[in-house]
């Protein structure tokens, strides 16, 4: 009989024993639910530099992103360019296989566009991939760091020119006069302003008597016919200065890298040729 009760006893503790290691497990469960393992930290990116910031149109320049420290490990980076007016502008190409290191530095190319100018942020974000309790990814990015690029374009017309200003008609019967002056680029392609449209006239006869200044202008020169054209010119008299209908089409010779300009003044009737030879 006792010995019965001593069994009875023994299979009591153990049930009881059975039972607060349950319970204690589900306390385990419950805390690991409501406590879920933290995900690792993102990338951090520490700096980011560029090798050229003034590149000219067409060509590439590289940036280098240095991350320095990504526990979960690399899988991806987001690169994007941005214009003065938050367009996109020109390319970008990561060259450094990155997926799964924990440290890089990341090579990336940018490449502006063609017949452009102007400047360009190029923006580059880090990011990892993690799994949460759930199983589902998650993506932590680094936060975003930038550099600042400036494009300059240089077309072939672009440079300095010696000038021929021969005057058919004026006031004074102007001798010939020869001078220096820039053509520079308006817009990368067909557009360039001259400093003087008329070769010297405005500067040198009619400066000294009239007190007129050059005759700033905007020319456009025709890519698939070499013409060049011209519109709102003042000639500084109350007119304009135009085409000399009297004369040929003003037009650019790419072989002989000369731009010949036929005007006239429409106040007074003024007439010459501008011819620029690049030097």
């Amino acid at each position: 009989m006792i010995k019965d009760l001593l069994e009875m006893k023994k299979f009591e503790t153990k049930i009881f024993i059975l039972i607060i290691l349950a319970y204690l497990a589900s306390c385990v469960d419950d805390y690991q639910d409501a406590n879920p393992p933290r995900l690792l930290d993102g990338p951090a990116l520490n700096s980011i530099e560029v090798s050229e910031d003034l590149i000219q149109d067409g060509t590439s320049t590289t940036i280098v992103a240095n991350v320095v420290d990504a526990p979960a490990g690399i899988d991806s980076v987001a690169v994007t360019t941005a214009d003065e007016n938050g367009d996109p502008k020109g390319t970008t190409t990561v060259e450094t296989p990155i997926t799964g290191q924990t440290r890089a530095e990341i090579e990336i190319t940018y490449t502006a566009p063609a017949n452009t100018a102007g400047d360009v942020e190029v923006s580059v974000q880090v990011f990892d991939k993690q799994f949460d309790d759930k199983g589902e990814v998650v993506r932590k990015g680094s936060v975003t760091r930038s550099v600042d690029i400036s494009i300059f374009c240089e077309p072939p017309l672009v440079g300095t020119y010696s000038v021929l200003g021969e005057f058919l008609v004026d006031d004074f019967g102007s001798p010939d006069v020869t001078n220096d002056q820039e053509v520079t680029s308006v817009d990368c392609l067909e557009a360039f302003l001259v400093e003087d449209l008329s070769g010297g006239l405005y500067t040198s006869t009619y400066a000294d008597n009239y007190g007129t200044a050059p005759v700033e202008a905007e020319i456009n020169i025709d890519s698939d016919t070499n013409l060049v054209t011209w519109e709102n010119v003042s000639d500084q008299f109350g007119g304009e200065f135009i085409q000399d209908p009297a004369q040929p089409d003003s037009f650019y010779d790419p072989n002989a890298k000369t731009i010949t300009i036929y005007w006239t003044a429409t106040a007074y009737g003024e007439r010459g040729i501008s011819t620029f030879t690049k030097k």
